[in-house]
């Protein structure tokens, strides 16, 4: 499928299809359809098609481990040493404790999520991980977001920063209105009328502002 193809895939109305199935996986088209308007066939033929392109890959079940007797939810960061990434690999997927693996970039190699029964249990499965590399464990209190849906506004990230960070038609600010600014702030002083010659300290506390001293007053009027 080419590009456009897939984008059409992906207008209003599929991402409309797509955020309710990440809510209920199991409603029916029928029920899909009315809530998205349209047809059941053509609903059915949308998902039909989302499922042959491998944008919807598939539909689980979500359970929570600690009601099937899995309370300890652990994360275990691991730097490997030497070429051990076949047989690691190999360990990761013949462990299911291990929920959930990710090889990235930086220090830490790969980040495994662990269910687990007990402490014993968790020590346990960081002891078989140990022979490929240095482990770091940290163990969950709290999932604030166990699962977040995709919506479409994530890929309105970039628009949204270049509005936040400062468009390119934003006008500048001018020097005389930052320094107002600051001014209003409390972290630029006011300035003083500058100390006129010829005035005596009682003669410049009473000079308005800008007026020049006595003797001159008098020969601009000569």
């Amino acid at each position: 499928m080419s590009q456009s193809e897939r984008e059409k895939l992906l207008d209003s109305l599929g991402w409309k299809l797509l955020h309710e199935l990440q809510i209920d996986a199991r409603i029916s088209f029928a029920k899909l359809g009315r809530r998205v308007g349209l047809s059941t066939p053509a609903v059915a033929e949308r998902v039909r098609r989302m499922e042959d392109e491998g944008i919807i890959r598939a539909y689980r079940a979500d359970i929570d481990p600690a009601r099937v007797g899995l309370p300890i939810t652990a994360f275990i960061r691991m730097s490997i040493v030497g070429n051990v990434l076949a047989k690691l690999t190999e360990c990761v997927h013949a462990m299911p404790e291990i929920v959930e693996c990710n090889r990235g970039t930086g220090e830490d190699s790969f980040i495994l999520k662990v269910s687990a029964v007990s402490i014993e249990h968790l020590k346990d499965v960081i002891d078989r991980l140990t022979p490929f590399g240095t482990t770091s464990t940290s163990l969950v209190l709290e999932s604030l977001i166990e699962r977040n849906l995709l919506t479409p506004g994530v890929l309105e990230w970039e628009a949204s920063r270049k509005q936040d960070w400062g468009a390119p038609n934003r006008p500048a600010r001018s020097i005389r209105s930052s320094s107002q600014k600051f001014e209003g702030y409390g972290l630029l002083r006011q300035r003083k009328p500058p100390v006129q010659a010829g005035m005596t300290g009682k003669e410049r506390r009473q000079s308005p502002k800008g007026s020049p001293p006595p003797g001159i007053q008098e020969r601009r009027k000569a």
